[in-house]
C-alpha cells in the first residue's frame, strides 16, 4: 500500500471530501490531494501535517508500520463525526446520552 493508497484510505474512513482535505492542508483546489493519492511524491513535512490531520502517525503513511494507531480523537472531531450521522441515528444517540444523564 503506497502513501496515497492510506491517505485516501485514511480520508473516506473520516468521510471527509478531497476538497475539505485540501483545505485543511492550506490548499485551495481538491487537485493537490488528488495528486497525493495518485502518488505524487510529498515533502517530509506534509507528512507530519498529513498524519495530524488523519490522525494517525507519519510511521503509518510511510509504510514503516503495518497497523494504524489513531490518535485520540478531539472534542471537533467528536462533533464532526456527529453531524456527519444521518437525522435518525442523531436522535437514538441523544436518547442514549439523554438516559445516562438520568443516572
Amino acid at each position: 500500500m503506497t502513501i496515497g493508497d492510506r491517505v485516501k484510505e485514511l480520508r473516506e474512513q473520516q468521510r471527509m471530501t478531497q476538497q475539505e482535505l485540501a483545505e485543511k492542508l492550506g490548499y485551495k483546489s481538491k487537485t493537490s490531494v488528488a495528486h497525493i493519492e495518485g502518488g505524487r511524491d510529498i515533502p517530509r513535512s506534509m507528512v507530519v501535517k498529513l498524519a495530524e490531520i488523519l490522525k494517525t502517525t507519519p510511521s503509518y503513511l510511510m509504510g514503516w508500520e503495518e497497523n494504524n494507531a489513531p490518535a485520540p480523537s478531539s472534542r471537533d472531531d467528536v462533533i464532526h463525526k456527529i453531524n456527519a450521522l444521518p437525522e435518525d441515528k442523531i436522535d437514538k444517540l441523544l436518547g442514549y446520552l439523554d438516559g445516562l444523564s438520568e443516572k
